[in-house]
């Protein structure tokens, strides 16, 4: 509960300055939703390179005996139709973020990884 509650203040926070940014430009910025909307293989395999740059952070953290920020199980691959899945679990579990632009579209999926593959004692 706790972790949801974080979650959707930081995301609360990102998208005010986001929209301010677009508010001042005049310009229309596309949104996670048009990103899950048209979400095919060209956008998987680009959904695929922002967790595998999440994925890299994580190993690293814990090369450096630090808390990984998700947890998976030992030894999975993810594709990217399943990382397209957990943003899509995110934004349902957290409805606000559809309307974040879409360069916030790695925070979004690292916040799914985190619900989806938490580390033991994460609330």
């Amino acid at each position: 509960m706790h972790r949801v509650l974080v979650s959707t203040i930081v995301f609360t926070v990102i998208f005010a300055a986001s929209e301010s940014v677009a508010q001042n430009k005049n310009e229309v910025v596309p949104t996670i939703r048009d990103y899950i909307e048209n979400l095919n293989s060209e956008l998987e395999d680009s959904l695929a390179d922002i967790g595998r740059g999440i994925e890299t952070a994580n190993l690293w953290l814990k090369i450096e005996n630090k808390q990984p920020i998700y947890c998976p199980p030992e030894g999975i691959v993810l594709t990217g139709r399943q990382y397209g899945q957990i943003l899509k679990n995110t934004v349902k579990s957290n409805p606000s973020i559809n309307g974040f632009a879409i360069q916030y579209t790695g925070m979004a999926l690292l916040t799914g990884l985190k619900d989806t593959f938490p580390c033991s004692g994460d609330n």
